[in-house]
């Protein structure tokens, strides 16, 4: 009977050591050194500024990622359910857009148009007529995985970042998910992406 157990917990044990060795993982890890910490110091001192900050209900909405101020005086704010917000100069707060995937990054162009870094569907203009998608795809044609933010270049040019070219927003289960996969794996597989349109 001893040699019954002590069978079965080597058995179970080299088990355990073939999974582990074996099991196919989603991230392959790539070794980084990061530079000492100087600590609080600098701009990362200590300070104040937040001391005095007012909060405002957002529609009982969660996750704002970003905020972009139109030329009249409205803010615009992006939603975790895939929504853009627009708080009038009177502080008045609407749904401007919805349907959208995981909205992050918010910008206002030019034109007054407003432009989202979706990170589910890709670069989005919202007009009037609803959302029309911009970007999917790169030039090289790889998908765009997990759009994150944006501006635009005074050429009217549009950059936006695409945070992992390997694990996207919405294959991975969300923002958060994808996120941690890349960091874990640390493989540099973020780029930025110049889109004229």
């Amino acid at each position: 009977m001893a040699k019954t157990i002590k069978r079965s917990l080597l058995g179970a044990l080299a088990a355990l050591i073939a999974y582990l060795l074996l099991w196919p993982a989603p991230v392959d890890p790539v070794a980084w050194q990061a530079e000492p910490s100087e600590g609080y110091i600098g701009i990362y001192g200590a300070n104040n500024r937040l001391s005095v900050l007012e909060r405002h209900d957002i529609l009982g909405r969660e996750g704002p990622e970003d905020a972009a101020i139109a030329p009249d005086g409205a803010l615009y704010l992006t939603t975790h359910n895939g929504e853009v917000l627009r708080r009038s100069p009177t502080g008045q707060i609407t749904v401007f857009a919805s349907g959208l995937g995981r909205a992050l990054g918010v910008e206002v162009a030019p034109d007054g148009a407003i432009w989202v870094a979706d990170a589910y569907r890709g670069l989005t203009r919202l007009t009037p007529d609803g959302a029309e998608l911009m970007a999917t795809q790169t030039v090289d044609g790889k998908p765009i995985l997990y759009a994150n933010s944006l501006d635009f270049a005074p050429d009217g040019a549009v950059w936006f970042t695409d945070a992992s070219t390997k694990f996207g927003a919405l294959a991975s289960g969300g923002t958060l998910e994808a996120s941690y996969l890349e960091i874990l794996e640390h493989g540099r597989t973020g780029r930025i992406i110049r889109l004229d349109p």
